[in-house]
């Protein structure tokens, strides 16, 4: 699956040298992240999270959406609640923070907690443990087992994070100066493996 301006391209990889395109979706203005998580895919944009069935993968259909003010607008999610972190400033007027939904009726998304934070970015999800950037600020690291009540246990504050992917124990940290591997076999206690610097 592949953004491009408001659309979401749909492409079968079976032959991964030659992407073959499927489908075309108009999404919304400003889409800038995808999750897939089973058989639904996760959709940030400026404006909005939109939810998709990928029940025929070649043609995602759309099956719920929440608005929120202009913002840039990362998104994971697990099978009842999804995480947004949005940043405002450049990005539009919302309010900065991690802002949760209860999405286990996937057609109605639901607000049920914001946490204001300072410098919002990219965020992960491994269990029940939510990571997530804040640039300058550095990486929170939250016990979500209450999702309406993320709980900060841990901050890693010697470099600027702008996004995290989790890939099984390893978090890959795009941070200021290039990439920063953690082990997070112990989910809630990631240990730095090694810097890549760019």
């Amino acid at each position: 699956y592949v953004l491009k301006g408001s659309e979401l391209d749909a492409y079968n990889i079976e032959n991964p040298g030659e992407p073959a395109f499927r489908s075309s979706t108009l999404i919304d203005w400003g889409v800038e992240t995808l999750f897939p998580y089973g058989d639904k895919l996760f959709i940030g944009s400026q404006n909005g999270m939109f939810i998709y069935s990928l029940n025929d993968p070649a043609t995602p259909a759309k099956l719920g959406q929440a608005q929120h003010l202009r913002s840039c607008d990362p998104v994971v999610a697990n099978d009842s609640v999804a995480f947004v972190t949005l940043r405002g400033n450049a990005c539009g007027p919302a309010a900065n923070g991690l802002y949760v939904y209860d999405v286990k009726d996937i057609t109605k998304p639901n607000l049920v907690k914001t946490v204001e934070i300072p410098a919002p970015s990219g965020l992960g999800l491994k269990d029940s443990i939510l990571y997530v950037c804040q640039q300058q600020y550095g990486l929170s690291v939250y016990n979500i087992e209450n999702p309406g009540s993320p709980l900060l246990r841990k901050e890693i504050t010697d470099t600027y994070f702008e996004d995290v992917i989790v890939y099984y124990n390893i978090l890959i940290c795009y941070v200021k100066n290039g990439l920063q591997l953690y082990d997070i076999s112990t989910p809630s206690d990631p240990v730095l493996l090694t810097s890549l610097e760019n």
